[in-house]
């Protein structure tokens, strides 16, 4: 008895010290930037979106979405947004951030939610950067329609509420909240009731 819970134990222990993290998928794209999310959608599935971005300026720092592509926990691809570039070059409105993702949160169809931040492009004396003044929060739909908008605003940098860096929390109501800062001289906060769940 003594050998088989030795030997038990000895196998378990190789078993453990052998155990290594190994990369199981890689999102990437060759020619832009990219950057990526992991949300929960209301059923408790986990997906993945990763975004790519194309450079606006000569500046290296200064970079535009132009798709969001959603994936499934398998990796799959489940839909491609292409966000217009033209159009955005156009009205020199660039979505800069995927501030957060969602199924039902934002509206109670069976469709994906953005939560997005838009900046305007200016150029001063050469120098091009995005005027945070002008920086906007929109929710589209993943038909690009819009869902909302607050000027002047971007989300929470505080991780305290632990969704979307803080913009986004339960309320003790049992609602979800969405909170955004004020870029204007006064600042602020403006707290909005959100119809979803997470």
């Amino acid at each position: 008895m003594k050998k088989n819970l030795l030997f038990f134990f000895l196998s378990n222990l190789c078993i453990l010290s052998f155990s290594q993290i190994t990369l199981e998928h890689k999102f990437s794209t060759t020619e832009n930037d990219g950057e990526g999310g992991i949300y929960k959608k209301s059923n408790g599935e986990i997906f993945f979106t990763f975004i790519e971005k194309y450079r606006v300026s000569p500046n290296k720092y200064e970079s535009a979405i132009n798709n969001i592509k959603i994936y499934s926990e398998n990796y799959s691809l489940i839909k491609s947004i292409d966000l217009d570039t033209n159009k955005q070059r156009t009205n020199n409105i660039f979505y800069t951030d995927l501030d957060f993702a969602s199924d039902q949160l934002f509206d109670n169809d069976n469709g994906f939610e953005f939560m997005l931040t838009t900046q305007r492009y200016v150029n001063q004396n050469g120098y091009y950067s995005f005027d945070n003044p002008s920086r906007q929060v929109v929710i589209i739909n993943d038909d690009k329609s819009t869902l909302f908008s607050a000027d002047s605003s971007y989300y929470l940098f505080s991780d305290e509420y632990a969704f979307a860096n803080g913009s986004i929390f339960k309320h003790s109501d049992g609602g979800y909240k969405l909170a955004l800062t004020n870029y204007t001289k006064k600042g602020g906060l403006s707290i909005y009731s959100l119809p979803g769940q997470i």
